[in-house]
């Protein structure tokens, strides 16, 4: 029960510090495909929904 409230917790701290309205459903599962990468690639994921097209 307490894993729980903690993990929710620092969701909300991540929704809050990268300041986006994304669902915690939805950061819950970039943090989960993006486990294993590193924190600058989930920052980033989380501040553009999109990946920038090269062109």
């Amino acid at each position: 029960m307490y894993l729980a409230l903690i993990y929710h917790c620092l969701m909300v701290l991540i929704q809050q510090e990268t300041d986006t309205k994304h669902s915690l459903l939805k950061l819950n599962r970039w943090l989960k495909a993006l486990l294993w990468q590193s924190g600058k690639k989930l920052i980033q994921r989380i501040k553009f929904q999109r990946k920038p097209k090269i062109t």
